[in-house]
Formats: structure tokens, C-alpha cells, sequence
């Protein structure tokens, strides 16, 4: 459903669809290949801490604790594919999933009813 608003100029705003899940927070359950993942990608920021440390850019490090399959973190929804899906198995979002350390991990196509519980 989509609502027409006004902004503080008094303009019309382009209208909201009020029933996307855009930044909506879920529980979400690590399945094993995500726990691959992060995993690896925090193992290999271990492996090169040194380089890291003596090239301080500014890129996020990834670290924070092991996670395993079955973990639940908070996602937070930023694209709700609701009003484009075809999947016959129902609507899907993607969004970042918020660690217990200093990295997010990228959930995409999501089935909302799959891995998802409302926080």
C-alpha cells in the first residue's frame, strides 16, 4: 500500500509504501554456510592483523567472536523484495545481519517466513 505525505516544505513526497519491511529488525538464524563465511572472513583478518595494523586506512577489520549454525543476530531489513518477487515460495529481503564484533554480514534473498522471526 503506498501513502502520499507531505514534507516540512510542504511539498509532496514521493509516497511511501508502508507495508515494506525496509528497516525492520528480525532475528536471524546463521545456517551454516553463513557461519563458513563470517568465520573465514574473520580468520583471514586474524591471519593479516599485522598489515592491518601497519596500514591503518580506515577498512573495517573483521573481527568479533566464532559464530556456528544455528545463532541467532539481529538483521535489519534494507531491501524488501516484496513488490517484485516472483518466488513462488513467498516474499524475500536482504539485509545486513548485526555480529558480536566489529563486521556486519549481507543476507540476501531471504524467504521471510524461512529464518526470520519478528524481534
Amino acid at each position: 500500500m503506498t501513502e502520499a505525505y507531505t514534507d516540512d516544505t510542504g511539498e509532496a513526497a514521493v509516497g511511501v509504501n508502508v507495508a515494506s519491511r525496509v528497516g525492520h529488525v528480525y532475528l536471524y538464524t546463521l545456517t551454516g554456510g553463513d557461519a563458513a563465511a563470517i568465520n573465514k572472513r574473520r580468520a583471514d583478518a586474524r591471519q593479516h592483523m599485522a598489515e592491518h595494523q601497519a596500514n591503518s586506512t580506515g577498512v573495517v577489520v573483521h573481527v568479533g567472536n566464532e559464530v556456528k549454525a544455528g545463532d541467532v543476530y539481529p538483521l535489519m531489513v534494507s531491501r524488501d523484495w516484496a513488490t517484485t518477487d516472483t518466488s513462488p515460495h513467498g516474499a524475500t529481503v536482504n539485509g545486513q545481519i548485526l555480529l558480536d564484533g566489529a563486521d556486519t554480514y549481507w543476507a540476501t534473498s531471504v524467504l521471510v517466513d524461512e529464518r526470520l522471526r519478528i524481534s
